[in-house]
């Protein structure tokens, strides 16, 4: 909801072709993510990150209490990790200084793998699947570090 394709952000190489792109969305007409509490690793890091907004480097992360002002990057695709770099740049830099933006990498996926600049968080998931008991499970039900990642929108879950 509330996407439009002037939402877009496209790379396109010297024939115009599509080679990559990114959707930056604000998913708080539909949700909001509120922290309940920071402990632990969590509270480290909010305060890391406030401590380098002083110098310029980081975006803060809301109080316990209050909405995370987040995007998300959907639709993100790319040929190679410089056309992904260059879209996940210019979505930075188009976002507002108090945004953090967010989209999936999983283990072994070199390709969508967070920048050295970036900071980034690990966090473990359960996808669950109701399918009829005789059809066999979808081969994306059983990943492995040799296989493609599977296309999973964080947004939507």
């Amino acid at each position: 909801p509330h996407l439009k394709i002037v939402d877009f952000l496209l790379a396109l190489d010297c024939e115009q072709n599509i080679i990559g792109c990114v959707a930056p969305w604000d998913s708080t007409l539909v949700q909001r993510l509120v922290p309940v509490r920071y402990r632990g690793f969590s509270r480290t890091v909010r305060r890391v990150l406030s401590l380098g907004r002083h110098f310029g480097w980081t975006r803060p992360i809301s109080p316990k209490g209050e909405p995370l002002n987040v995007k998300f990057l959907t639709h993100l695709c790319a040929d190679n990790r410089d056309i992904f770099y260059a879209l996940i740049h210019k979505a930075f830099n188009m976002a507002g200084k108090d945004e953090t933006l967010i989209y999936p990498h999983f283990l072994g996926d070199d390709m969508t793998h967070p920048p050295f600049s970036a900071i980034y968080t690990r966090m473990r998931y359960g996808l669950y699947s109701l399918l009829p008991p005789n059809q066999p499970l979808p081969k994306f039900l059983h990943p492995r570090r040799d296989t493609p990642a599977p296309w999973i929108e964080p947004a939507l879950i």
